[in-house]
């Protein structure tokens, strides 16, 4: 809190010195809050990126998501994904100069661990079960391709984005009650699916694989070659 104070006050002083900030000098700010899980801050710096006129990069949508991971809030990672990936749509302009963001692999890791970060917080069984789906959806929209346009072979191969992604899977499957029937048939396939992947036949990093993930990996697994 102290250095993001510090940071807001030299921002301040340079507009008041008549020096017009740069994206880069916002990206500072949205770093500074996100290293103290400000999300409150980081809307604010987005409201004035917009108002200046300036086009937000990579590291500008990134450090707002990274303010959303400490603070432990998915709906504004989300807010903050959708605003980036359509934000010429958003804006409503036709200039060259406006551009979506394009997530690449490092991004979508990113905002799969706000989800992972939030679902570790919770007690509430609703709510972390909202946070499994939310996985699953972000996993079936970059292998059918609907919002995300990633290599496959390149997504399919990282580890840590499988065991994420099927250890969701699981805890969805075990966890949701008699309501979500059909969901809980896509997520048990879609965990059958990632079980069977190349890349989890091997060795896996405890870096990358808790106990927790392993468990949810072996049930998948038991569940692959049991049809």
């Amino acid at each position: 809190p102290n250095m993001l104070l510090k940071v807001f006050l030299v921002f301040q002083e340079m507009k008041k010195s008549g020096l017009k900030p740069d994206i880069a000098c916002y990206n500072s700010l949205l770093r500074a809050c996100a290293k103290a899980g400000d999300i409150e801050l980081a809307q604010d710096v987005l409201r004035r990126i917009d108002d200046d006129g300036l086009q937000p990069n990579r590291a500008t949508w990134r450090e707002a998501i990274k303010a959303a991971k400490n603070a432990k809030r998915s709906d504004f990672a989300d807010d903050v994904w959708n605003t980036g990936t359509s934000y010429r749509e958003k804006r409503n302009v036709n200039s060259r100069d406006v551009s979506n963001w394009t997530p690449n692999l490092a991004d979508v890791e990113l905002l799969m661990s706000v989800y992972v970060a939030e679902t570790k917080s919770l007690n509430d069984h609703k709510k972390r079960i909202i946070l499994h789906q939310k996985i699953i959806q972000l996993y079936e929209n970059i292998v059918h391709r609907k919002t995300i346009n990633i290599a496959m072979d390149e997504f399919l191969e990282n580890q840590k984005l499988m065991l994420t992604a099927v250890r969701a899977c699981v805890s969805f499957v075990t966890s949701a009650g008699k309501d979500l029937k059909q969901e809980t048939k896509r997520a048990k396939d879609i965990a059958c699916e990632i079980a069977g992947l190349e890349c989890l036949q091997g060795k896996i990093s405890p870096s990358v694989c808790d106990v927790k993930t392993k468990k949810a990996l072996q049930l998948a697994q038991t569940w692959l070659y049991a049809f």
